[in-house]
């Protein structure tokens, strides 16, 4: 990751050539090795650019690194102004800035040894103390300019990491939100298809028998035909009644009543034998109460469709911290059972509610669907 601006490259920049032009004309005796030794940095400068930008963890760029320093010693030992000092200084925080710590802390050690040794040696010092105080000076300038560098570069590292960290916070969320509306999607598909599937297929019988009896009984026809225009009708009251059972959870009859009713309808139009218990004492959660009734609703509408069932059993009861149900269709179960789009549907939402769901068959006899939910 780089750490750098475009600017922060620019300006620095910049302030290097002016510098080098400066040197340049306040040394006319040395204009020829400055001359030099400025289209070598350059050039050498631009090259280490030109690998980094391409490949920022490349070898190459940083052994063109290291050379950097050898045209700026030049620099230096010819000039008379110390302007040059300031060309370490550039050259040090840019590589500090683009570079990571484990090269740049040691060579800005090593620049820093390389510099004051060689003013050491242009300057001829021939007091100790002088020298002493020439390091001690340019240790604590040196120290005072990385350590303002080096910070400039931890806070543009934290504004780095921290943009990133938002923008995958911003992608994270944008995924959330995704997830949740395909959830909610297939929330409410799962729930138009248990609401309107079971009362379409009670009505579908109604029809057919009023098919064939339209020449038998043309009373008893009609009969029967009045009745799935009232389950079709039913079903589009049904449709309604699911629809704010999404948006505030909670049947308008209450969870037993509505069971019983559903069952005492289902047996009436549909001429089928249905045995049930309910024992139930501890109020559910308005979305259990959802699940399991939604169960029943495509448990019935099943057993009537594929298996023309002419009997059922359903028991509901507490056992512990356990709501159990079970229900039976006695109809023409074959051998093998695909799970279609209404079980898959009704184990996901079974298990998104903690729950465990999973069917018996016995081929020929019956099909069961089994149900666990913990209560709370």
């Amino acid at each position: 990751m780089r750490f750098h601006s475009k600017i922060q490259s620019y300006t620095l920049g910049i302030i290097f050539i002016l510098l080098l032009l400066i040197i340049y004309l306040k040394n006319p005796a040395n204009q020829l090795y400055i001359l030099f030794a400025i289209a070598a940095s350059l050039t050498i400068t631009s090259l280490r650019t030109m690998i980094y930008s391409k490949f920022e963890k490349n070898k190459w760029s940083y052994i063109v690194a290291s050379m950097e320093i050898l045209p700026l010693l030049l620099i230096s030992y010819v000039d008379h102004t110390n302007i040059s000092q300031g060309l370490f200084f550039i050259l040090v925080a840019d590589l500090i800035i683009k570079y990571p710590y484990h090269f740049t802390l040691p060579y800005s050690f090593v620049t820093f040894v390389m510099y004051v040794g060689m003013e050491i040696e242009k300057q001829s010092y021939t007091s100790s103390m002088d020298i002493l105080y020439f390091i001690i000076n340019s240790v604590l300038v040196y120290s005072i300019i990385l350590s303002f560098v080096y910070l400039a570069k931890s806070q543009i590292m934290n504004a780095a990491a921290l943009k990133k960290l938002m923008q995958e916070l911003e992608m994270k969320n944008k995924e959330l939100e995704e997830m949740i509306l395909v959830e909610e999607r297939n929330r409410i598909a799962g729930e138009i298809h248990d609401t309107v599937g079971h009362t379409l297929t009670v009505a579908l019988i109604e029809l057919e028998a009023s098919k064939m009896l339209k020449d038998k009984d043309p009373n008893l026809s009609l009969e029967k035909l009045d009745t799935a225009r009232k389950q079709v009708k039913k079903g589009l009251a049904d449709l309604r009644t699911s629809i704010n059972m999404l948006k505030d959870g909670h049947h308008p009859l209450g969870f037993i009543s509505s069971i019983e009713l559903f069952v005492h309808n289902t047996m009436k139009h549909c001429f089928v034998e249905i045995e049930y218990i309910i024992q139930i004492e501890t109020p559910l959660l308005p979305i259990q109460e959802r699940v399991l009734y939604n169960a029943i609703q495509e448990g019935f509408t099943n057993g009537l469709k594929h298996a023309n069932s002419k009997r059922f059993t359903l028991l509901i009861k507490e056992k512990g911290q356990v709501i159990q149900l079970a229900l039976t269709n006695f109809g023409a179960v074959p051998a093998m059972i695909h799970m279609g789009f209404g079980l898959n549907n009704m184990k996901e939402r079974v298990e998104g509610l903690g729950g465990n769901f999973h069917v018996t068959v016995a081929p020929g006899e019956n099909f069961s669907i089994h149900i666990e939910l913990p209560i709370g």
